[in-house]
């Protein structure tokens, strides 16, 4: 019973945000600001992981990750390791439309 009572006290109290409390006259056209989304990146990584399977004690594993940008704005990456057995080098800012890599080699202790 809160929740309708909630939803009704909205629709008196947030004109124009739902169908119960919209202007008589009809709906409002949108403000210019509100046309179009500000661009945005889109962040893809096709594979997510990767099996290394067993390794020897001492020995290191690098793997190259894909990264896509779909979006329409630059892409910035920050990439901090777990830990200090791994290392990551990256492309900074991938523009849009384009692909970069995440380079990842971790190193296993004995």
């Amino acid at each position: 019973m809160k929740s309708l009572l909630l939803a009704l006290a909205l629709a008196v109290f947030w004109p124009g945000h739902l169908l119960l409390a919209q202007d008589p006259q009809g709906p409002q056209a949108p403000e210019a600001s509100q046309a179009a989304p500000a661009p945005r990146p889109r962040l893809v990584i096709p594979e997510k992981e990767f099996d290394a399977q067993l390794r020897p004690p001492g020995s290191s594993v690098t793997h190259e990750f894909a990264v896509h940008n779909q979006g329409d704005d630059d892409l910035t990456l920050e990439v901090v390791p777990g830990c200090g057995c791994t290392v990551a080098s990256y492309d900074k800012t991938i523009a849009p439309g384009e692909s970069g890599t995440i380079a990842v080699t971790v190193d296993l202790y004995e």
